[in-house]
């Protein structure tokens, strides 16, 4: 956990990456591809949501288009390990 400042509560907060159910859903569905997907998850202000970093900055990185393509990705691997799998 990293502590930065959020504009939404308006003072220094713990930021980290939000893990839920659906990540373990898709680690589970891919059989494990998703780890690799993990490095995208920003980190997130504990107390409302936020994002850590002001948008002007994170389009400098991965942007969301960069994201779902990564996502589909994993998902059609995930699928076609698992029929693979079911098949033999």
């Amino acid at each position: 956990m990293i502590s930065a400042y959020c504009p939404s509560c308006q003072r220094i907060t713990g930021h980290r990456r939000a893990l839920g159910w659906a990540t373990f859903f898709l680690v589970v569905v891919t059989g494990g591809l998703w780890l690799a997907a993990l490095w995208c998850y920003k980190p997130r202000c504990v107390i409302c949501g936020m994002l850590a970093e002001p948008a002007r900055r994170t389009e400098a990185r991965m942007t969301s288009g960069g994201t779902a393509l990564l996502i589909v990705l994993a998902l059609v691997v995930g699928i076609v390990v698992l029929g693979y799998l079911v098949a033999r």
